[in-house]
């Protein structure tokens, strides 16, 4: 990343967070997922329990810090697999903001073991990595729960300049849905109104 949007990024989330709980790390280009996973086996002690959510360019909704963490501490105490000490979460419902010539759209998304906020629950000491991992196949392969719910934990963002490809239907959300949705992302109706518009780099 340039050193200029490096100081940007940095003082973005400086702001927003504060700086004692901002910690942001710039590494050469690499392998994500051993990079995390490097990251995380030296800064955290091996027992330690940690929940790794997975953020694309995505968003999630504003209390999503305190369910992450009741939903890790409900997975983890009545683990019904012996020997086993990673859980994986994942929440069905949310939302896709559309960008692309037109309007900003926004469209209803249900799907089972979802990955956008995807959570691994496990100690900091293993070797498992919500980056390397098929989401479609964890209820396959492991212990795993989908939080299926009428209301929405996370924003998916669709456009040309993005890798997702990630399927839509008809429906739309209407201007009163969409204010209805500003108690779980409260950007987003200004967002809406700023009339975005999204080039390709």
């Amino acid at each position: 990343m340039p050193e200029a949007y490096q100081k940007k990024l940095t003082e973005m989330c400086n702001d927003n967070l504060g700086p004692e709980r901002s910690n942001v790390i710039f590494r050469p280009k690499a392998h994500a997922p051993a990079m995390f996973k490097d990251y995380v086996h030296s800064a955290y002690e091996e027992e330690q329990i940690l929940a790794q959510v997975v953020l694309d360019d995505d968003a999630v909704c504003c209390d999503f810090v305190s369910v992450v963490k009741a939903e890790t501490e409900a997975a983890l105490r009545p683990c019904y697999d012996e020997d086993v000490d990673t859980v994986f979460i994942s929440f069905a419902r949310g939302i896709s903001l559309i960008l692309g010539d037109g309007e900003p759209e926004i469209a209803p998304r249900n799907s089972i073991f979802n990955n956008q906020g995807l959570i691994m629950a496990a100690p900091a000491g293993t070797r498992r990595n919500p980056y390397n991992t098929s989401h479609r196949m964890i209820h396959q392969r492991r212990p795993s729960r989908s939080i299926a719910t009428k209301r929405p934990f996370y924003l998916r963002t669709l456009h040309d300049s993005n890798d997702s490809r990630g399927l839509v239907d008809d429906v739309r959300l209407t201007q009163d849905e969409i204010k209805e949705m500003a108690r779980y992302f409260p950007f987003l109706p200004n967002l809406m109104r700023q009339k975005i518009r999204l080039s390709a780099a």
